[in-house]
């Protein structure tokens, strides 16, 4: 009898450990690996997050040495030269945009019975070219034909990948216990990052690119620092924009207010650092770091265009974008000295954010035959 795990083939890992990154970690750290095991499809060259955890965990890394646009003969002739080669029992395909999903057409042709695609997010990063677009509106028409199974993070997501297909949500679940508010985890976490009790900590996780409206982060930081000296910005994150935003913080003379982190593998002790949570994103699917901030208790302030859906508890507030930094901050320091932490980790629960709630969905899709 073969004991073997089926094993799933995963895209969307990169060299940042944002939002989708997270999600997929969290799910191949608690699924039953002796079941279901993932391997991964990455850009050649590229240095992924979490390599060193995946490789522990059972996980295979396949680099794709030739882009589409470079050779697609060679593109093509790679990628069914990888399924046939190993034995996958389903592919799932985490996107944020629809645009390259030749991989599940080669896995239909070969008979590969699980082909899913997952939509987290809600709009283009950036703009796209012409032919991307195009592409993209192929892909949506032609997919039926390709895709067993359509997932997305939130019913935004969905309609906005997809438009009228059929779609299952799945939330982005997150192990809760990690993120519970700890008074004592606080206390250290702060010493040990140089934090005053005095201080009033604003904090932000997330890429510095586009998307999560950088500038407008550090404007709504200059307001609140011109109205309370003892505040603090920690930034969880980098991307494409940080040295702008370094500029940016040198010019206002805050750079010994900011304090930018990069990349942490102790975001959740983080969390309970600070005050308040800030997220003013452009746009988003459904975000994880949301969920993560409710389930430790703080006050959090998304933009009005992050999805209502986000909001779990009655710890969030939504602010258009549209509004002033000026405002942003009046809002934020209004709960400086009313704001008591509680424990939300049973409302996330029972929200269905419990990330062993997750991958019993997950594991029911991947093991059902079609």
């Amino acid at each position: 009898m073969d004991n073997k795990p089926m094993r799933v083939l995963q895209t969307g890992l990169t060299s940042n450990p944002g939002g989708v990154e997270s999600f997929i970690m969290n799910v191949y750290r608690h699924i039953d690996r002796k079941k279901i095991q993932f391997d991964f499809l990455i850009k050649h060259g590229t240095q992924i997050a979490y390599e060193e955890e995946v490789t522990k965990l059972g996980g295979r890394i396949f680099p794709v040495y030739y882009g589409r646009k470079e050779n697609i003969w060679k593109h093509y002739r790679q990628i069914k030269s990888l399924l046939t080669e190993n034995n996958f029992c389903a592919i799932h395909m985490n996107l944020c945009f629809f645009n390259d999903i030749d991989i599940l057409k080669i896995g239909n042709q070969l008979g590969i019975n699980k082909r899913i695609v997952h939509s987290h997010n809600s709009d283009f990063l950036e703009r796209v070219p012409k032919y991307t677009e195009k592409l993209i509106d192929w892909n949506k028409k032609r997919s039926e034909t390709y895709v067993t199974d359509y997932l997305a993070c939130s019913s935004v997501a969905g309609k906005w990948m997809f438009g009228e297909r059929e779609f299952k949500v799945i939330n982005n679940g997150i192990d809760i216990s990690k993120y519970a508010y700890n008074p004592s985890i606080r206390e250290q976490k702060r010493l040990e990052l140089g934090l005053k009790p005095e201080h009033f900590v604003i904090g932000v996780v997330g890429r510095i690119q586009y998307q999560k409206n950088p500038e407008f982060i550090v404007e709504i930081f200059k307001k609140i620092y011109e109205k309370e000296k003892n505040a603090v910005l920690l930034w969880v994150g980098d991307g494409d924009l940080r040295p702008q935003i370094e500029q940016k913080i040198m010019e206002y003379g805050l750079n010994q207010n900011v304090k930018l982190f990069g990349m942490r593998k102790d975001v959740n002790e983080i969390y309970q650092t600070m005050d308040v949570f800030l997220l003013p994103s452009r746009f988003e699917g459904l975000p994880v770091v949301g969920i993560e901030a409710q389930a430790s208790g703080l006050p959090c302030f998304f933009s009005g265009n992050i999805i209502k859906e986000a909001k779990i508890t009655n710890l969030v507030n939504y602010i258009s974008i549209q509004k002033t930094a000026g405002f942003w901050a009046e809002q934020i320091l209004r709960t400086k000295n009313d704001h008591k932490r509680k424990d939300q980790t049973e409302t996330i629960r029972n929200a269905g954010y419990d990330i062993k709630t997750i991958i019993k969905e997950l594991e029911k899709i991947y093991l059902e035959i079609k």
